[in-house]
């Protein structure tokens, strides 16, 4: 994503020459947190601008303010003792509602609470709603009795707690990239409650969730007593959250070292120390695993000033951005880090995961806080624009957990009382803190730094700015000041780098533009009531490219990518709203029409004249003699905000021919198409094996198992006569095939049976069986054994002494 020029010197402030920042000297603060003087401990290090609170910005209308609403009208829908039901039960209590389905019926349960509290107290203070503060308030008190029935400090909601805890405090641990003595990720879950108890005293001042915060650290010290470095090591080989940040910030609650030596503690050494040396080893990774032990290091580096922290930040945040990312500003295919250069082989349905694009705002609103800099506002806004504010159906309000990519994708939404997915928590928070960053300040300076139709009390100068503006329908916003007695500051309006030939005008006036491009431009003045600023941004198309994939391109204008309206054909048998987030993972796509010009798409003056601007407000484009379909006709396409490109097919990256070489790909380029929509079409289901949410998705249960990554895919095998099995949906009245995909290299003792339904359907012995490639075996199933299933269980069970697979994925289809 090179489009994001990453800071070469980023806390080198006197070579920026975009910020003259008087002294911010008030604490630091997290990336969450819009407080500063609940904190204790200072850090180290200083933040050079500093957000406003939440309740000092109001958002005006628009889509910012429609996405809001729609989120606080789910947030009031949700009835905190459904959230409450495990945690009565775990304390003995009698729960006083139903249980939630989806996720908080699974061993993540707790999870959305805790998102709740902190998108509860992120809405309070944004839109100052009365009856969610009765619901916050409401829901601390059932957590604090909880916690005093227990009587151990210990609040939480997954199942069978003391299986995972027990043996954790007696030194014992048994992990996996998932997994915790059995548990499917309880820090995961537990940081969640830790975050949203935080949140809920530093943004809401609910002075009841600190008394229920520091006990409840106090059991995490108390659990992990008997953990020498070895164990602690191995246990945070389990997804964890930021549970490094969490005990951070509880420290500078507390100024008790006791919790930063937790936060240490929990910081990873295997992600720490490659970061920390400018290492890139993220591939294979699960993406959302890593962004939150960052974001911990990013708080620790300014608390502690110990740079192996910020040069970690640092790096992990050039190289997601830079390297790793998506023109819509997000990350990772089924929510792993692949290798940059396969870039082009991961457009799939389930590319650019929400949680992670969420985490990577946290991380970069504190890094441009402690660093400021135009370039990280740059990747923010391209984000918070494309991906986070398209996170939502402007519909309905459901939360979307991946963003297709793949050509003709479409996006699906979570049902509001049975999904509960991680992204569905996140959701939460990132349409009820949209008023975190538009605006920023120091002692003597208002920094503009995103434009969203808003206002902004900065309350030390008694100042009000309102911001309006259609942006990106138009290229203009418009401030108005409000004073009480003329007041001298100074002004800052970003400058941002997709501009060119901005023009300011002060009541009416056209003032010379000194700043350029990816810079601040200042008007230090004493302002007066009622004095009108008007700024303008010209727009222009423009193209990027896939990592590693020239002839792949994305169409932009300004920070806005576009996406083609490709209808609805064949979405009516998708219901759009799901329980299970990758149910169509599998879907196939439609023909997308191919970019046929000899022009370099590098330089945008060269193309851009083929597409048209649509007449009326809103920004479209339709395309004229650009495009071609796999017939080879021209078509027309219209583009328009990827942010609004819901309930349809559409398009983000386009392959791009000249004419000599589509004649070339053409017939190449059908038949592919055709193969992918006629497997798609025909598979019921699909296992992707070592992706977390496959597997879970999926039910597999195993002994003697391993799980890894090799040339960029996933696999899982058993060893020593173990076997693994998942389920797969079937169609009742189907017959069907199981399609395997092995590596042709492996070879060895790997002999075992295939089982559907406990019944045997093959034998397989891989011994270099296609040496350097991937191959797809095909096994047919008897009809009887899959005959009025809805489900099926496929086993791969080794033979007695010998291993099994390892498989790189499997999928069920109907018999052909």
């Amino acid at each position: 994503m090179a489009y994001f020029k990453a800071t070469r010197q980023p806390f080198i402030m006197a070579s920026l020459g975009v910020l003259a920042l008087a002294g911010c000297s008030q604490a630091a603060t997290s990336p969450s947190v819009n407080t500063n003087s609940v904190f204790l401990v200072k850090g180290v290090r200083s933040p050079q601008v500093l957000p406003f609170a939440l309740q000092d910005v109001r958002l005006l209308d628009g889509p910012f303010k429609h996405a809001q609403q729609l989120d606080r009208q789910y947030l009031l829908s949700l009835d905190p003792d459904r959230l409450l039901h495990n945690f009565r039960v775990t304390a003995g209590l009698q729960p006083k509602a139903p249980l939630y389905g989806g996720w908080e019926e699974q061993g993540i349960a707790g999870h959305t609470l805790g998102h709740y509290l902190t998108a509860v107290a992120e809405m309070i203070a944004s839109t100052g709603d009365a009856e969610l503060q009765k619901k916050l308030d409401y829901t601390i008190s059932e957590l604090a009795l909880c916690q005093q029935k227990l009587g151990t400090g210990y609040i939480g909601a997954i199942p069978g707690p003391n299986k995972v805890w027990g043996p954790l405090e007696a030194g014992k641990v048994d992990a996996n990239g998932f997994g915790l003595n059995g548990g499917w990720v309880p820090w995961y879950t537990q940081h969640k409650i830790f975050a949203g108890l935080i949140d809920a005293y530093t943004i809401n001042g609910n002075v009841q969730a600190k008394a229920v915060l520091l006990p409840f650290a106090d059991w995490a010290i108390n659990v992990t007593r008997n953990l020498d470095d070895a164990k602690w090591q191995q246990m945070l080989r389990c997804e964890h959250g930021g549970m490094n940040e969490a005990m951070a910030n509880v420290y500078a609650l507390t100024n008790d070292k006791k919790y930063l030596e937790l936060a240490q503690k929990f910081s990873q050494r295997a992600l720490l120390e490659p970061l920390s040396q400018k290492r890139d080893t993220l591939t294979g990774m699960h993406a959302n695993t890593q962004i939150p032990k960052v974001i911990g290091f990013e708080r620790l580096a300014n608390l502690t000033g110990d740079g192996k922290y910020s040069d970690a930040a640092q790096f992990f945040w050039q190289t997601v951005t830079q390297n790793r990312s998506f023109a819509i500003g997000g990350n990772s295919d089924r929510e792993h880090f692949f290798a940059p250069e396969e870039t082009s082989k991961h457009l799939s349905m389930d590319t650019a995961e929400n949680c992670n694009a969420y985490n990577m705002l946290k991380l970069t609103q504190s890094l441009y806080q402690y660093a400021p800099s135009p370039q990280w506002i740059d990747y923010y806004e391209r984000t918070l624009f494309n991906q986070i504010l398209s996170s939502q159906d402007p519909v309905k309000g459901g939360f979307n957990y991946l963003n297709s990519l793949k050509q003709g994708g479409f996006k699906v939404y979570s049902n509001p009382t049975t999904a509960f997915w991680c992204c569905v928590g996140s959701g939460m928070e990132n349409h009820a803190k949209y008023g975190e960053a538009i605006y920023h300040r120091t002692s003597d300076s208002l920094i503009v730094d995103l434009f969203i139709p808003s206002t902004v009390q900065w309350r030390d100068k008694g100042v009000t700015l309102t911001q309006n503006t259609r942006f990106p329908d138009e290229d203009t916003t418009r401030f108005t000041v409000s004073v009480a007695k003329p007041t001298k500051f100074a002004l800052k309006l970003r400058q941002p780098v997709w501009t060119s030939g901005a023009k300011l005008l002060i009541n009416g006036n056209a003032q010379k533009v000194a700043g350029k491009p990816d810079s601040y431009e200042t008007i230090e003045r004493t302002w007066k009531n009622g004095d009108t600023i008007s700024w303008q941004l010209p727009m222009a198309l423009h193209s990027e490219a896939l990592a590693h994939s020239p002839n792949q391109r994305a169409i932009l204008y300004g920070p806005i990518v576009l996406a083609a309206d490709l209808g609805r054909a064949g979405l009516d048998k998708y219901p759009d709203y799901v329980d299970v987030q990758t149910v169509y993972s599998g879907a196939p796509g439609v023909p997308v029409p191919s970019v046929v010009s000899n022009v370099d798409w590098s330089q945008s003056n060269k193309w851009s004249a083929t597409l048209k601007r649509a007449s009326g407000a809103d920004l479209s484009f339709q395309t004229t003699d650009l495009m071609k379909d796999e017939n080879g006709a021209n078509v027309s396409v219209k583009l328009i905000p990827f942010s609004r490109a819901h309930h349809i097919r559409y398009n983000v990256y386009w392959d791009l021919y000249s004419p000599e070489e589509w004649t070339k790909q053409q017939n190449a380029l059908k038949t592919k198409q055709e193969t992918e929509r006629a497997l798609a079409a025909r598979t019921l289901d699909e296992f992707h094996p070592n992706e977390q949410q496959s597997e879970v998705d999926h039910n597999v249960k195993s002994e003697r198992s391993r799980a890894g990554d090799y040339q960029d895919r996933k696999w899982r095998d058993a060893f020593e006569g173990g076997f693994f099995e998942f389920d797969l949906k079937n169609a009742p009245d189907a017959t069907s095939d199981l399609i395997v995909t092995y590596w042709g290299g492996d070879a060895g003792n790997r002999h075992f049976d295939i089982l559907v339904n406990g019944e045997k359907i093959a034998s397989q012995t891989l011994n270099n069986n296609r040496p350097g490639e991937f191959f797809d075996v095909i096994y047919p199933i008897p009809a009887a054994v899959t005959a009025g299933k809805a489900k099926v269980t496929v086993r791969f069970q080794a033979n007695p002494g010998a291993d099994a697979g390892g498989i790189f994925g499997a999928r069920l289809v109907r018999h052909q």
